[in-house]
């Protein structure tokens, strides 16, 4: 009969109907919540999203209310954000969960956020800050390699004497196809009334293209959402003519992992893309407003990549 009233009285408490005695301590001062902070990860690369959560433990009858942020939380943007509540015998979680990023390498700190709290039945609130969480911003460029490690050249093979005929009768073959080639040429030469249609190269569509915005409005009408975004597509379409890569089609995140392979661009290439394309992101999707400095940068960086990378054509002097 002992052991049964016990069992009741221990349900009652969990269930919040009947007080333990040490609960007089909170009135004295005791914190009446408990607050935990914590991310996935503490080193990710750029652009990549992070899950950060603050959970915060508390009873029934306690009242709680989080810090509102729009889209940026310290050095950090705001990708998606929920709010989650529960209830379970008394006991209340509340649960803030947000999906960051950030596009420059370095060392950054989620800050500290501020909640309130305070008894359903009192007036004024207490204050408890969550504690501070370092993540580590790698870039996505491949280190150069040491010029020191250069290997000694491979001496000369020694080609099997059926690999040679074999040789000899392929260069036969490739030399009577170009022959007959050259002739069905020369011959329907005369057959040919008009020039045929000079195609613009990938970098001169691209000066034009950047000639026309710099002609266009947008900055002195506030559009500096739509000037990155157009200036964003011209780079874009520039490296998918200049290099075939399907750029347009592509989020910032899969280009960086591509420009992260790639053998067309060095380093420096890499970096300059990298932090152009970065910028227009931060322009169109997190709201900065550029000065007018920062836009004339934008507009010369696209160009300077653009110098760097395009094709040069020599012509044979005869």
């Amino acid at each position: 009969m002992k052991f049964f009233i016990k069992f009741v009285i221990v349900i009652l408490i969990l269930s919040g109907f009947v007080k333990p005695a040490y609960s007089k301590e909170v009135k004295r001062g005791k914190e009446l919540i408990e607050v935990i902070t914590r991310t996935d990860k503490s080193s990710v690369g750029v652009g990549d999203k992070i899950k950060y959560e603050i959970i915060v433990k508390t009873k029934k009858g306690i009242d709680v209310e989080f810090s509102t942020f729009d889209d940026k939380l310290g050095s950090f943007s705001i990708k998606d954000f929920t709010s989650i509540e529960k209830e379970f015998l008394g006991n209340k979680k509340f649960i803030q969960r947000y999906i960051l990023s950030n596009f420059v390498p370095g060392e950054y700190t989620i800050p500290k956020i501020e909640i309130k709290y305070k008894k359903s039945n009192e007036k004024e609130w207490q204050l408890k800050e969550t504690e501070e969480i370092n993540i580590s911003i790698s870039s996505v460029l491949i280190p150069e390699k040491d010029p020191k490690d250069i290997r000694d050249i491979k001496g000369p093979l020694n080609l099997p004497p059926k690999m040679k005929f074999w040789i000899f009768v392929i260069v036969l073959l490739v030399l009577t196809a170009l022959i007959v080639l050259k002739m069905t040429f020369l011959k329907n030469k005369n057959k040919l009334d008009e020039e045929p249609e000079y195609k613009k190269s990938a970098h001169e569509i691209a000066y034009e293209a950047l000639d026309k915005l710099q002609r266009k409005n947008y900055i002195k009408e506030g559009k500096n959402k739509e000037y990155y975004a157009e200036l964003s597509s011209i780079i874009r379409y520039y490296l998918e003519n200049r290099f075939y890569v399907r750029a347009p089609e592509m989020t910032t995140e899969e280009f960086l992992i591509k420009a992260k392979t790639t053998e067309e661009l060095v380093n420096g290439q890499k970096l300059l893309l990298v932090e152009f394309l970065s910028y227009c992101d931060l322009v169109k999707f997190a709201k900065y407003g550029p000065t007018e400095s920062e836009i004339n940068e934008s507009f010369n960086s696209a160009k300077r990549f653009i110098d760097e990378t395009k094709e040069v054509f020599q012509l044979n002097n005869r």
